[in-house]
């Protein structure tokens, strides 16, 4: 029969181990969640660049259309 000391070594242990398992399986998932996050916002930044850069581009046709307008007088 095992004694009351191996008993209590082997449960620390196991609960040890089962911590660690546990910490590592949360970490990879906020991990996870955090690259995702990440690559959420830079879709939501480039959107933003591009809608700008759209108005740039209807700005300047605006503009250039005028500047045609004018010259043609």
């Amino acid at each position: 029969m095992p004694s009351t000391g191996s008993k209590l070594t082997f449960l620390v242990t196991t609960l040890f181990t089962g911590g660690i398992i546990s910490y590592v399986h949360y970490k990879q998932v906020y991990d996870r969640a955090q690259l995702h996050k990440g690559i959420e916002l830079e879709e939501e930044r480039n959107a933003e660049k591009k809608r700008v850069n759209l108005e740039r581009l209807q700005q300047q046709s605006s503009l250039e259309k005028q500047y045609r307008e004018v010259a043609e007088k």
